[in-house]
């Protein structure tokens, strides 16, 4: 590959003439810009094997030129996606694996043979493109691109802007698309085009991920795994973000939320070496975010996890249809929200900030030779003491578990959360069978104590829904009926469910540690 990085994001057709016309691009283009027309035309297996080993090969075609581009997936800067690629001219419009420059890649598309290979979907747009000097020896090319991409009979808009750096450090990349950003809202693109043209192709709509396994090496410091799990949280949170935008399924929204708190969760496992200031913004940034999807996610619970099965045990199942009627309406409500905090440029500025920070190794730079000397550490030498902190938070309370208030109830199902988390980000620097028992007894209690949240919530939100029923008083009792008949069966449940969840904690405190 040349180590060319590209990050690439989405903007409004609207917009075109308003990013051509930046003062930033003005001020930093220093030849003059160019525009052609280009089509190209994607490739894979039959049984899309580039795909799963996260590589896209198109041919473009620019006049009597063919360049054959293939890109192979990285997460390098601040979690965002960005692209390692590798550009060369060749004859025809048919894959030559041959002419890829980088050995292990060519290696790769080589195994699969070039008549293997079909088209999948086409591209055909104009590209704009702008040289950048971004001072202190950093080289960038801007390119706009609007067209569309075309799967078959069925064709959609492309509106993309690439941001390539060709020589520099990501952070002035970064530092760049903010000060565009401040001028004309971007959107980090989660699924490009080759994303797009695939899901049209196979007639899909986007899904729901969760987090998968994050692999530290036995070698990592105290530094790369701060910056790794950072990325790893961000990857997860952004891997679901059009799925919450395009459809209605509750899960999407929750591994957004589940993605942030395991970023809060990181950041304070690593708060040691972090600049308070920094880290609070942070902090404050994403709390804001998983704010804006609160209401959606306490909604879906409640409709979907709470009132129904409450509602099929029941014989009259017409006595619940106030309640149901407005809990819809206030789901779509808040569903709302979440999809504009999303859109907003407060969300797009949070995932470049993030980036900014992580690319530059920010934290360096603070006047604390402790903290230097921490996070050039070995890993391994100080998860023990993280994960045993944890662990010493949840058997205290654990072994006290009769005698706590519903909040410190609460505060334990939070520390289990948290302890969850630190061994997921650490657990590929232990054995795989000593830790599994561990996690899942983990993993257990924390579903055991998330019921008990639930039914506290939904709690709450019937009192507001009785409360926002005004004048309505017929609406008003039905609701407050048919909730006292969830609330009811659900609490049922849990004096059914106390002791196997004390005999569960009790499992868990004499569980045996699989850290030194």
């Amino acid at each position: 590959m040349n180590g060319e990085i590209t990050l690439e994001f989405h903007f409004k057709p609207e917009d075109l003439q308003r990013l051509r016309a930046l003062p930033v691009i003005k001020r930093s283009t220093v030849k003059r810009p160019y525009t052609r027309c280009l089509s190209g035309v994607y490739f894979d297996t039959p049984g899309r094997l580039l795909r799963k080993n996260h590589i896209t090969l198109g041919i473009y075609k620019s006049g009597r030129r063919h360049i054959q581009c293939v890109t192979s997936e990285e997460t390098r800067v601040g979690g965002i996606v960005v692209h390692d690629r590798c550009e060369n001219h060749i004859l025809t419009e048919t894959p030559d694996p041959s002419a890829v420059e980088n050995n292990d890649l060519r290696r790769l598309v080589g195994r699969l043979g070039r008549n293997r290979m079909k088209e999948v979907f086409r591209v055909e747009f104009r590209r704009t493109t702008y040289r950048l000097d971004l001072g202190d020896g950093g080289e960038a090319t801007f390119d706009l691109d609007s067209g569309e991409i075309i799967a078959g009979n069925v064709r959609e808009p492309l509106n993309e802007a690439h941001l390539t750096l060709t020589a520099g450090a990501p952070g002035q990349l970064l530092d760049l698309v903010l000060e565009i950003l401040s001028a004309v809202q971007l959107r980090v693109a989660v699924a490009g085009r080759t994303d797009r043209g695939f899901a049209m192709v196979e007639g899909r709509g986007p899904g729901w991920r969760k987090n998968v396994r994050l692999d530290l090496s036995e070698g990592a410091t105290f530094e790369d795994a701060m910056v790794h799990t950072v990325h790893h949280c961000l990857k997860h949170m952004l891997a679901n973000e059009t799925h919450v935008l395009e459809s209605e399924d509750p899960e999407g929204v929750h591994q957004m939320r589940v993605a942030l708190r395991r970023l809060l969760s990181a950041l304070r496992l690593f708060r040691s070496v972090l600049p308070p200031d920094r880290r609070r913004h942070i902090v404050g940034e994403a709390k804001w975010i998983i704010d804006q999807l609160a209401g959606t996610r306490d909604w879906d619970v409640f409709l979907d996890e709470i009132a129904a099965p409450a509602i099929a045990n029941s014989d009259n199942k017409d006595q619940f249809s106030a309640l149901i009627e407005r809990t819809t309406a206030q789901r779509e409500r808040c569903r709302k929200v979440s999809r504009q905090a999303i859109l907003s440029e407060r969300y797009t500025r949070f995932l470049l900030l993030v980036g900014t920070w992580t690319a530059r190794r920010a934290w360096r730079d603070q006047p604390a030779p402790e903290a230097s000397a921490l996070l050039f550490s070995p890993v391994i030498n100080l998860s023990d003491n993280l994960i045993n902190a944890g662990h010493g938070k949840v058997t205290d309370k654990g072994r006290r578990f009769n005698k706590l208030t519903v909040a410190e109830r609460h505060k334990l199902r939070i520390q289990v959360k948290k302890l969850r988390y630190a061994v997921d980000f650490f657990s590929s620097l232990y054995p795989h069978d000593r830790i599994q028992p561990y996690a899942a007894m983990l993993a257990k209690l924390q579903d055991s104590l998330g019921y008990y949240n639930d039914v506290a919530v939904a709690e709450t939100l019937v009192s507001r829904l009785v409360a926002e029923c005004g004048d309505d008083k017929d609406n008003a009792l039905q609701c407050q009926r048919a909730g006292g008949i969830v609330i009811g069966w659900h609490t049922h449940i849990l004096a059914l469910s106390v002791e196997t969840l004390k005999k569960d904690l009790g499992n868990f405190i004499k569980a045996k540690r699989f850290w030194s």
